[in-house]
């Protein structure tokens, strides 16, 4: 770039003006030459705008830091005319801000204790004008007794004074109440200047005035450069600690970022105690580099015996009551966009949300236990949702949404983000690549691959004991929040294709079990042996987990008491009172479930849609909610014996939803090992093998009789199993591109050939004997029974069909053997399901046959059930996923189809 090319630098300055005063809508004799923008009013999304405003009047590409790197007309002419900064780098630049000054140093009278914030009866708080400082000021009201002080800009350019700045702030997210003004008190101050703007009487003022401090002021933004943040977060820490040093030393609890952590270079894991400095060349994000040099300052300030904390958030949401949230921030405008687009980019984001009220209790109760030294925590959530089920949440709830390939949603958003889009002032951050990244956007530069993975374990243990965890974003919430974008105007209010139940959410009373009452009474006084026995009281509680995601999204479109709950009953009998405890499990009809489950195929791949439903009878879903009612009305030993016991089901002929009520099995008397990595013992392995061979046995050899059941699902022989050929195409092909489980060139390619044979393998599974089979039969579902000897315990019987024994043998053995397991080892397991299968039903078994049987089940397995999963693990992971294909591989190694 030259000056020729730009017409000279007075022009450009000249043009650069009239850019700037444009997009923030002054006069251009406001703007001189080296006035900050800032300073001017430049927020992230103006700076976004005038990046694209720049680029486009002058004919070249900008990059997305320059205005806030080069923060004045002439530092930004400089740049485009081709110097800056020569000879520095700029993380030498950095590295040369988190130098602590030598006089930031802390003086302890000899024999007095160190403060601590717990005992503080004047704390200073800084950022209370911002979203998560709302609530921490909300959150230090609510559960201390101190006066807070808010650190604030003095009167701003509309003439708001700071303390109705305050005031305002707390009332824009219904944090108000009559306390507030009693105990609040402003601070005229601004963190970008040398001691706080303040003179030097008024600096020592405030600082023998308080004793704690919560720094949480700072300009969050993922679009602007460091040069851009340094003043507000990185010399602003350096004058709180300042302050914290004059006088009595003071706590400080600095608020940082989980991105500090994303760095590309280093170790791909970090926990609490990694140090972020190191790793500064890795972190591509401005913001995230602020807050590392912050960190800096505030771990030498440690270092030299100053009371500090550190805790890192991720990103935050909107409240966990009514889901009010900041309708402002960078990823509220990518929503209403890709909204506004009804298109969404296919980004292997994790979207790590917390609920704003839930992080500022976390902040202030880490902040009151603290006591001496440098504590680091990490705020994140235990199961982040991944983007792509974040899309389709919002299909479910009614927006028409495309999942596009990113660089093809790049393109229409060039095409349709015009002025007024509210997309518009943040073209450049996705379009513009990220400097030594090979042409890599930032999005691209944190999706999962790429970032460095969040260890929290220790956090979550200290917050669990402080009572102040964080729920992760669920259903619900989601719904909370997309209702106030509605009320905003963020986004449209869509009507949905199916009523949702008012009060959405947890379930408050035992509504759910009433109906069923008489028979919960019934059940316990003939297992306690006393007639007297009444129920006093219900409470239900969901029992969380990771479930499907078809289940929790069937459970939330059906309303607030669907899914599975923890029941708690309250009895009074001629020996007093009891609790009973109880599994309440609400389930709704059988075409919910398949909707959801179509709209998961559709979002994956129009082919993959189409075909799905196309035969959507032949899933396993039809009937699923009848299915497992009749189940446990069945009275045979060898189904009551391996599964939960039923107190109380809903009546014969319910359709739209039905209700069990299942004994709840204590933990310590059940190994469920869920979604484990490590292989079961040979003698689980051998219990769970001779459970189901009772199981099977009890329809084994009666398929006729099996095949007239009313709840049956529609079975597939091997006519209909080679029809759905261009389903199982579909699933294999979104496979191979999607999933990395099938990343293995080998699995790839055998699953194309089964595919192709289908005709031939599925000959068995009709043409051998049959029984009654779970048919999801893995750890996610089954359990051991541990109160005497290991004795199977099988749930969640919804998908259970007629098929071949082998078929729940085959994913067992998939699940709970290694890759690395012997030909010998496995042999001897599916000979001894053999025996003993064959002694439970005196039926003659040929090994043969059976031998047969097991491999045609390994080809099912694979093209029909793991391709879904790995449908499902584009929206939410299976971990188990890759691990269990690799001992599919393996075991498809020792028994191959070979066209018998």
């Amino acid at each position: 770039m030259t000056s020729t090319l730009l017409g000279g630098a007075t022009d450009l300055r000249s043009r650069l003006r009239l850019a700037a005063a444009t997009v923030l809508r002054i006069s251009p004799d406001h703007v001189g030459d080296d006035t900050s923008f800032t300073s001017l009013g430049l927020d992230s999304l103006a700076a976004a705008e005038l990046t694209t405003v720049v680029g486009d009047m002058l004919g070249v590409a900008i990059p997305l830091t320059a205005v806030h790197e080069y923060s004045t007309v002439a530092a930004l002419a400089r740049f485009i005319e081709g110097g800056s900064h020569s000879g520095v780098t700029p993380c030498e630049r950095m590295r040369a801000d988190a130098v602590l000054p030598e006089d930031i140093r802390p003086h302890f009278i000899a024999g007095s204790p160190a403060a601590r914030t717990r005992d503080a009866r004047h704390i200073l708080l800084t950022g209370a004008t911002g979203f998560l400082g709302a609530h921490l000021l909300r959150t230090l009201l609510d559960e201390t007794d101190a006066r807070i002080l808010c650190l604030v800009r003095g009167r701003t350019r509309d003439g708001v004074e700071a303390d109705m700045r305050l005031i305002d702030n707390l009332a824009r997210y219904g944090l108000d109440d009559a306390r507030t003004a009693a105990r609040v008190v402003a601070v005229e101050g601004d963190l970008a200047r040398p001691h706080l703007g303040m003179s030097p009487t008024t600096f020592d003022a405030l600082a023998h005035g308080v004793e704690a401090i919560i720094h949480g002021g700072a300009q969050v933004d993922w679009v602007r450069g460091y040069d851009g943040l340094r003043d507000v977060n990185v010399l602003g820490t350096r004058e709180i600690l300042r302050l914290a040093c004059r006088g009595v030393p003071k706590p400080v609890h600095f608020i940082s970022s989980l991105g500090v952590c994303y760095s590309l270079i280093g170790p791909r894991a970090l926990d609490e105690g990694e140090d972020a400095l190191p790793l500064l060349e890795g972190l591509r994000l401005g913001y995230a580099q602020s807050k590392c040099i912050a960190e800096a300052l505030v771990r030498e300030a440690g270092r030299r015996g100053l009371p500090v904390s550190i805790v890192r958030p991720a990103l935050l949401s909107g409240d966990s009551v009514d889901g009010r949230s900041n309708v402002d921030d960078l990823l509220t405008r990518f929503i209403a966009g890709c909204v506004s687009m009804m298109a969404a980019p296919d980004l292997d984001w994790r979207v790590d949300c917390l609920p704003v009220d839930q992080v500022a209790r976390a902040i202030v109760r880490l902040a009151r236990e603290h006591a001496t030294g440098t504590g680091v925590a990490h705020i994140s959530a235990k199961q982040p949702r991944h983007w792509r089920e974040c899309v389709l949440w919002m299909r479910l709830c009614g927006y028409e949404l495309e999942l596009l390939p990113y660089h093809e949603w790049l393109e229409r958003l060039g095409d349709e983000a015009t002025v007024g889009h509210c997309l518009h002032p943040l073209r450049s951050f996705f379009l513009h690549p990220v400097a030594g990244e090979n042409g890599l956007t930032l999005p691209e530069v944190y999706e999962e691959s790429r970032r460095a993975r969040i260890r929290d374990e220790r956090s979550h243990e200290r917050l669990a004991a402080l009572g102040a965890g964080c729920s992760s974003i669920d259903s619900a919430l989601l719904d909370r929040y997309f209702a106030q974008y509605v009320v905003a105007r963020v986004v449209p209010d869509v009507r949905r294709r199916y009523e949702m139940k008012a009060g959405a959410g947890l379930p408050s009373s035992p509504a759910t079990i009433d109906a069923l009452r008489p028979e919960v009474e019934r059940a316990l006084r003939q297992r306690c042996g006393d007639p007297s026995l009444s129920i006093e009281g219900v409470t239900l509680a969901p029992m969380g987990g990771d479930d499907s995601i078809v289940s929790e999204l069937t459970s939330w479109r059906e309303g607030a008491e669907m899914g599975l709950f923890r029941g708690a009953v309250a009895v009074r009998g001629a020996n007093g009172s009891m609790t009973a405890r109880v599994v309440v499990k609400v389930k709704p009809s059988d075409e919910s479930v398949l909707e959801v489950a179509e709209s998961v195929a559709a979002l994956a791949s129009p082919t993959l849609g189409r075909e799905y439903a196309r035969f959507r009878d032949f899933h396993g879903f039809t009937r699923c909610h009848v299915r497992e009612l009749a189940l446990y009305r069945e009275s045979d030993p060898r189904i009551r014996r391996h599964s939960p016991a039923p107190l109380a089901l809903s009546p014969v002929g319910e359709t739209h939803r039905v209700t069990l009520v299942l004994e709840e099995i204590p933990a310590s008397g059940l190994f469920h090992p869920g979604d484990a990595d490590a292989p079961w013992s040979p003698v689980l392995l051998g219990a769970a093998i001779d459970g189901a061979a009772q199981i099977h046995s009890l329809w084994y050899g009666r398929e006729a009789e099996l095949m007239e059941q009313t709840w049956l699902a529609p079975v597939r022989d091997s006519a209909r199993l080679t029809s759905m050929r261009p389903l199982w195409s579909a699933l294999v092909d979104h496979a191979r591109t999607h999933s990395p489980a099938w990343r293995d060139a080998l699995l790839a390619r055998t699953h194309h050939q089964l595919v192709e044979r289908v005709s031939e393998w599925s000959i068995p599974l009709t043409g051998l004997p049959r029984a009654l089979i779970h048919n999801d039969f893995n750890p996610r579902n089954i359990g051991m029974l541990t109160t005497s000897a290991p004795r199977l315990c099988a749930f969640d019987w919804e998908l259970a069909t007629i098929g071949l024994p082998q078929r729940d043998l085959a994913e067992l053995l998939c699940w709970t053997l290694h890759a690395s397991t012997p030909r010998e080892e496995v042999a001897a397991w599916i000979e001894r399901a053999r025996v003993q299968l064959s002694a439970a039903t005196g039926a003659r078994i040929e090994a043969s046959d059976w031998e047969l049987g097991f491999r045609a089940a390994l080809c099912e397995l694979l093209v029909d059930r793991l391709a879904m999963y790995a449908m499902v693990d584009r929206f939410r992971p299976q971990r188990y996923l890759p691990r269990v294909a690799r001992t599919w591989m393996t075991l498809q190694s020792y028994y191959p189809w070979r066209g018998e």
